[in-house]
């Protein structure tokens, strides 16, 4: 044991001590690989419909397709995550993933390349993630001590925004200077790479609660579900996400539109734009991971309050320079809130049924889709600054509802 696991430790302790691991280097680093791909793919695909298409509704559902199997398969997936070696879910995830990539790719080079196929590759890889999200984070609490979880929840919670900044940086480079098949073969390579890292992690099997063989799929789910019934400030936290993630993150699945049809900007500032929304947000965990104890709830609700703010301020930006910096303030506040939340359901749920809590946890982030969807629609009818500027109002009021309702909230540690 590090000898300032149980005591006081220094900001720059807590930032480092998670790497004496081996297994959380291992997953450190699995980590930044995938993500840098997933961020590119925010963009490659979201530009390439755009191009094809020049149809917001197309763009939506390019997000609507990537977001749909969360909603989907995370109920199963984090139930498998509780039943199987955590490490070869998340690799074959990736694998999967990368095929899609590099059917798209084939299709995009030979020049054969149509709006369903890229929303059917947008399914596949999202598809995959699906496999690899509860897997990854439910093998986490295994690697470190328990004194260090938060710590190194939220430390590698930021390595993956961080990327988020580097992944659609490159991929708009990548477009514009080499095309969209170069832009997809390289998020190939990087995400084979990164399910090979994963594979040579010994993160153990998850632990039993000795549920019967042949209840494997239904009695499992209820008593996940049971369990956060019980778990008020989890409960709480979820009804807050129902609202937080849906709407108050449906404007990034906007971006492409805004860009091009607000700012006049091209593949390049878009890359940079949601590049520095990832940058901010790893920033935001980088600083969380080195903090002591802290009022959680009252961060989160003070989070989402400011959510809502600034992407009211955000859709009526005009001027790119400004655009970029409220995209990374943004970022910082989306930062705290994702890292918290993430840290809470790590940490409150116990290893037998941490993979299904995470599954139901993935399942809000499948309702994303379908406020992408939407927003794609009404955008078309009365434009991307207005479908903006009401997302950030419907969560400053609903934020300030549970402020007031759900005292189990305010008092998260």
């Amino acid at each position: 044991m590090l000898g300032f696991e149980h005591g006081a430790a220094t900001w720059t302790q807590r930032l480092s001590g998670s790497f004496r691991y081996r297994g959380y280097r291992q997953l450190f680093a699995g980590s930044m690989l995938a993500q840098t791909v997933f961020r590119m793919n925010d963009v490659i695909l979201g530009w390439q419909m755009l191009q094809l298409t020049n149809s917001a509704f197309w763009v939506g559902l390019v997000a609507f397709a990537s977001g749909i199997p969360l909603l989907i398969f995370s109920p199963f997936t984090g139930m498998l995550a509780d039943q199987r070696e955590r490490h070869h879910i998340v690799a074959i995830g990736l694998a999967g993933s990368a095929l899609a990539m590099l059917w798209l790719a084939w299709l995009s080079a030979a020049g054969r390349v149509q709006p369903l196929h890229i929303v059917l590759t947008a399914f596949l890889i999202g598809s995959g993630f699906t496999f690899y999200s509860p897997a990854r984070l439910a093998m986490l609490p295994n690697l470190v001590p328990g004194a260090m979880l938060r710590s190194a929840s939220t430390l590698e919670y930021s390595s993956t925004r961080l990327v988020g900044f580097f992944g659609p940086v490159l991929a708009g480079f990548l477009v514009e200077r080499a095309g969209i098949p170069i832009g997809l073969l390289s998020g190939v390579v990087l995400i084979l790479f990164s399910a090979a890292v994963f594979m040579r992690i010994d993160g153990g099997r998850p632990a039993r609660d000795g549920a019967p063989a042949k209840h494997a799929v239904l009695i499992p789910l209820r008593e996940a579900l049971s369990y956060m019934r019980t778990d008020r400030p989890l409960w709480s936290l979820i009804m807050l996400g129902l609202v937080m993630v849906p709407i108050g993150m449906v404007h990034q699945k906007m971006l492409p539109v805004f860009a091009q049809d607000v700012l006049g900007a091209g593949a390049s500032t878009l890359g940079l734009m949601v590049g520095l929304f990832g940058l901010g947000a790893a920033l935001a965990g980088i600083v969380l991971a080195g903090i002591g104890p802290l009022r959680q709830g009252r961060v989160l609700l003070g989070a989402a309050l400011s959510i809502g703010l600034g992407v009211i301020v955000f859709a009526f930006t005009r001027n790119t320079s400004l655009a970029l910096s409220l995209a990374f303030l943004l970022g910082v506040i989306d930062g705290v809130f994702l890292t918290l939340s993430n840290v809470i359901f790590q940490t409150r749920a116990p290893d037998s049924m941490r993979g299904r809590v995470l599954g139901a946890w993935g399942v809000v982030w499948g309702i994303l889709p379908f406020t992408a969807l939407l927003a794609g629609l009404l955008t078309d009818k009365i434009g991307v600054v207005y479908v903006i500027a009401g997302s950030g109002v419907l969560c400053l009021l609903f934020t300030i509802g549970m402020t007031i309702a759900s005292p189990h909230l305010r008092e998260l540690g």
